[in-house]
């Protein structure tokens, strides 16, 4: 996959809004907001790197209210997605190799879990080409819930554990706009510039 030239970035808002949604996922605010602000910002500088970019895109979300920047992440696939993934997204969640089904159950219900106790975020992670797998485990280690059987062991019981109404669930949500969410959405944010810088890194260095 080759890039658009740093000239036709700087020049077009059309091909940036296409290689930002090739790093960073397509978003509502990403369209309406990001492209067109950090457009502005570069016809105004010497532009010699891809990643002064992206390093353009992360000044201006720092300066966004939480809404916007919850707004950014949510473009994000699930972990655990495996249908209508960008070839980026694919890749990274590891979908050259299948993954067992109670490995993927297991993330569906942990999602809803972090869904819960994190109210409106997605989890979000740099997966860095680990297994699917080894996220169900980063998962229940954030959450500090009790770690599942080996995934590939798993039986319903398990694959469903805790249930969304339990306490184990319930005494740990966080309310939103509490430090504890905005510390968790922080953390997404950053792994979002995490993914992008990784993705921009295996297109300029195929």
């Amino acid at each position: 996959m080759s890039l658009p030239s740093l000239q036709s970035l700087q020049q077009d808002q059309t091909e940036l809004h296409r290689f930002l949604v090739l790093l960073l996922e397509p978003s509502e605010i990403l369209s309406r907001k990001l492209v067109p602000n950090v457009h502005s910002k570069l016809q105004a500088s010497a532009l010699s790197s891809y990643s002064q970019i992206l390093d353009a895109c992360q000044v201006e979300v720092t300066t966004w209210p939480m809404e916007d920047r919850q707004n950014l992440i949510g473009g994000h696939p699930l972990i655990g997605e495996v249908q209508g993934l960008s070839a980026l997204s694919s890749k990274e969640q590891g979908n050259l190799k299948p993954t067992p089904e109670p490995v993927l159950r297991r993330l569906a219900h942990l999602n809803k879990v972090y869904t819960a106790i994190y109210p409106s975020l997605p989890y979000i992670t740099f997966v860095a080409g680990r297994p699917r797998s080894a996220i169900v485990t980063e998962i229940e280690e954030r959450l500090g819930l009790e770690h599942a059987r080996t995934p590939l062991a798993l039986e319903n019981g398990d694959i469903e554990r805790p249930a969304l109404d339990s306490e184990a669930v319930t005494s740990k949500v966080r309310p939103r706009y509490s430090a504890a969410w905005t510390d968790e959405l922080d953390r997404a944010v950053g792994d979002v510039w995490r993914i992008g810088q990784a993705r921009l890194k295996g297109l300029v260095n195929p």
